[in-house]
């Protein structure tokens, strides 16, 4: 685990629409993310946003956290868990909704 990211280091020019494949495999992972960024509209974002909102994706999926560890690089499970283990707004609702079903259910029975 750990270690640079294959290319990491090298610029591509992002003043043209980028070869996907050629600038996942050769640009620096900020080139990239800014291009993409670009790419879909939303402007420059940064890679350290991107690599939070990859970590949020990828608890999404219901992904395995050992999964999710190896997949951003962490060292630690702790990191992937304690600084990119944000839940998305939907997730927290849907979650609450099941306990109110939970808590509310018995008492609708007894009425």
């Amino acid at each position: 685990m750990g270690g640079k990211l294959p290319g990491h280091g090298r610029r591509v020019d992002v003043s043209e629409p980028p070869d996907e494949q050629a600038l996942l495999l050769n640009g620096d992972p900020e080139t990239v993310s800014q291009a993409c960024g670009h790419q879909v509209g939303i402007g420059s974002i940064g890679w350290h946003t991107f690599r939070h909102t990859y970590g949020s994706w990828l608890d999404e999926t219901g992904a395995p956290m050992k999964v999710q560890q190896e997949l951003m690089w962490h060292a630690s499970i702790q990191t992937t868990m304690n600084v990119y283990g944000q839940a998305m707004p939907e997730s927290k609702r849907e979650a609450n909704g099941k306990v109110v079903t939970m808590v509310l259910k018995p008492l609708r029975a007894s009425a």
